[in-house]
């Protein structure tokens, strides 16, 4: 219509977001793609599908020394407490041990993050063992005492039937116990024995309580071993003699002193000084191997041996000297031992032979 004024033209101007917003906008959406399948696999685990799979996986595994841990089924929640059925221990020569039933409260994700075994209850109420294990040597450069922190608040062995093929005879052995080394602190305590029965060999009892912590100066040490001469301790020692041994003592971190005393068949086969000083362990006095021991290395020990050691421990590397004298022979050895890599330092060795015609 003639006189009127032309309309305006409005241009949109579409701007790209900076090629940096959109590399994360995608990797955001990815990875939150990924958190949301792992989420739902490890909800999956816990169901009877996913059991039946951590089951295969677990039967499937096989330790370079050969050891098998088969199961038959779980039940419960993996992540926390759970029931393993049918549980077999095996090496190359076949099943050597047996559980119907084992209860285990543990924490799974506290060894992923730090390293840490937290158990808060295993519960074994019957157990079989067959015979011992003949496992294959595992790795030589693997450490004797790996980095992890331990934590087992409980545990519980009610009845283990011991089979003849282990020590000879028949034994029942009942167990309870508790560990814990983290945070600076070494606490186990441990009380087994054997029931005396028909048909059964017992009468054993042993228990054990360590608790040290440096940082409140606190130690604690006590053991205590009766094994009588069919028992399950001295089968596995490989006499037919009671056995007893005591360890007590007194003090803190800094300064503790206290004995270790063993007698094999009535006679005396230990009787020693053990001391604790910041960290700095020692044990002296007298043995008498020769009550265990067999052929030339009785004759190089007897009448007495003595002993000197010393050793001071920290994180998994043992500085030690070590001194055992008789009248016949000598042997002297100091230098370090890491536990972490398997490995001797500097390390030397001297022996003397008094007496050549001993051997």
């Amino acid at each position: 219509m003639a006189g009127e004024a032309p309309a305006e033209t409005v241009e949109v101007v579409r701007r790209k977001r900076p090629l940096g917003w959109r590399i994360a906008k995608w990797a955001g959406i990815v990875l939150a793609a990924l958190v949301a399948i792992a989420a739902a696999f490890l909800l999956w685990l816990n169901t009877e599908a996913g059991h039946r799979f951590v089951v295969n996986q677990i039967n499937n595994i096989e330790t370079t020394s050969g050891l098998k841990l088969r199961v038959g089924r779980i039940e419960g929640s993996i992540y926390g407490r759970l029931t393993l059925h049918d549980v077999s221990f095996a090496d190359p020569d076949g099943v050597f041990a047996t559980a119907p039933r084992a209860t285990l409260d543990y924490r799974p994700f506290a060894y992923l993050f730090g390293s840490r075994i937290e158990v808060r209850e295993l519960d074994i109420p019957e157990a079989r063992l067959v015979r011992m294990p003949a496992l294959r040597p595992g790795d030589p450069n693997a450490p004797l005492i790996p980095d992890i922190t331990l934590d087992v608040a409980r545990l519980s062995v009610g009845r283990l039937a011991v089979d003849p093929a282990v020590t000879g005879r028949r034994h029942l052995v009942s167990l309870n116990g508790q560990a814990r080394i983290a945070d600076g602190r070494a606490f186990v305590a441990l009380d087994g024995g054997t029931l005396v029965a028909p048909g059964l060999a017992g009468g054993d009892r042993v228990q054990l309580v360590l608790d040290a912590a440096p940082q409140e100066n606190r130690l604690n040490l006590a053991l205590g071993v009766r094994a009588p001469g069919d028992g399950f301790v001295a089968g596995l020692a490989g006499t037919d003699q009671p056995l007893l041994v005591a360890v007590r003592g007194n003090g803190t971190w800094a300064n503790w002193q206290g004995r270790a005393r063993a007698a094999l068949g009535g006679r005396g086969l230990a009787d020693l000084e053990v001391t604790a000083r910041d960290g700095t362990f020692g044990v002296s006095g007298p043995l008498a191997p020769g009550l265990l021991l067999t052929g030339p290395a009785q004759r190089l020990a007897q009448p007495v041996t003595m002993l000197r050691f010393t050793g001071r421990m920290e994180e998994r590397r043992a500085d030690v000297t070590l001194g055992l004298y008789s009248r016949v022979a000598a042997l002297a050895a100091e230098g370090r031992v890491d536990l972490g890599r398997n490995a001797f330092e500097e390390l030397r060795v001297a022996a003397r032979l008094v007496e050549p015609g001993m051997i």
